[in-house]
């Protein structure tokens, strides 16, 4: 996740699908191409054509569903926790109290192979006083991203709201 806005009583991380989003369009466009080009070449065969439409379509289906962007943000002034998730179509928002933020920690994939590992960004919350720990005897850990992903942003951005913390 990426710092947007870090300040003493306002913390705002963003994390926004720039790769994924580029490929899409790159497709996109190389689908978009081959489907002129074989308009162009071939006139309006209903084989070629269909098949490219759906192809394209399939892409554009794919970017509304798999495209979103993920915002954490950790406001002192109003004490609250809120992870924002947003696509083309939908906006989803939860608020929490910022005194149940403990700290940021990280949470580690192994793939098949041991020497391949990805990360991803979690945050721990104290006990909340409504919880049973008889039957949730562990922390809460709250993702603001679901995403798993390789590289050091994810400790880099949990030192960051650490710092931020203290």
């Amino acid at each position: 996740m990426k710092v947007i806005e870090n300040t003493t009583d306002r913390l705002l991380l963003r994390k926004i699908p720039w790769i994924m989003g580029s490929l899409f369009v790159a497709i996109m466009v190389i689908v978009a191409n081959a489907l002129w080009r074989s308009i162009q070449t071939d006139g309006w065969q209903a084989e070629g054509v269909m098949s490219l439409t759906i192809t394209l379509c399939s892409i554009m289906v794919a970017v509304v569903v798999f495209i979103r962007y993920d915002e954490l943000v950790l406001d002192r002034k109003y004490g609250t926790i809120q992870f924002r998730h947003i696509s083309v179509f939908q906006r989803k928002s939860e608020e929490l109290d910022l005194s149940l933020l403990e700290s940021a920690s990280i949470q580690t994939h192994y793939g098949q192979a041991d020497s391949v590992r990805s990360y991803r960004l979690v945050l721990i919350l104290k006990d909340h006083p409504d919880r049973d720990s008889r039957t949730h005897p562990t922390k809460d850990i709250r993702p603001p991203n679901p995403v798993y992903s390789t590289g050091k942003d994810a400790k880099m951005t949990a030192e960051i709201i650490n710092t931020w913390l203290n």
